[in-house]
């Protein structure tokens, strides 16, 4: 019987190779990160790993945030894994709009305050300021 731990270890061992199996077992966590946006303007949020090559929710999707309420993400992650969050506003035609945060649409920018460390808790809300 696999552990959620070993099960984990062994699908990042399938995407690296041996690499992971010689650094030993993978711990993973889950961690609830809270977001409220201050903005009058609908936006998008995802969250990047700066340590793999994963994305939540998905690649081909985001979490809305239209309205002023105080939203909690919960992901699933590996204990020591650098995450930030990227945020954006959403154009009235659905594309990219013209204000970010955090890292951006794309993890393409450079931040001070979006990134945590997963496992090492406990985390502050997120506001998205304009």
């Amino acid at each position: 019987m696999y552990t959620k731990s070993r099960l984990l270890m062994l699908g990042t061992a399938a995407l690296l190779g041996c690499a992971v199996l010689m650094a030993g077992p993978v711990k993973a966590d889950d961690v609830t990160i809270k977001v409220r946006s201050m903005v009058s303007v609908q936006a998008q949020i995802k969250f990047y790993s700066q340590d793999r090559s994963h994305v939540w929710p998905s690649v081909s999707t985001a979490w809305n945030l239209d309205d002023y309420a105080t939203h909690a993400y919960s992901l699933a992650c590996i204990s020591g894994e650098k995450i930030c969050f990227g945020a954006w506003s959403v154009a009235r035609d659905g594309y990219t709009g013209s204000l970010s945060w955090g890292v951006g649409h794309g993890d393409t920018r450079s931040c001070r305050s979006c990134c945590f460390i997963c496992g090492e808790g406990p985390y502050q809300t997120q506001e998205l300021i304009y």
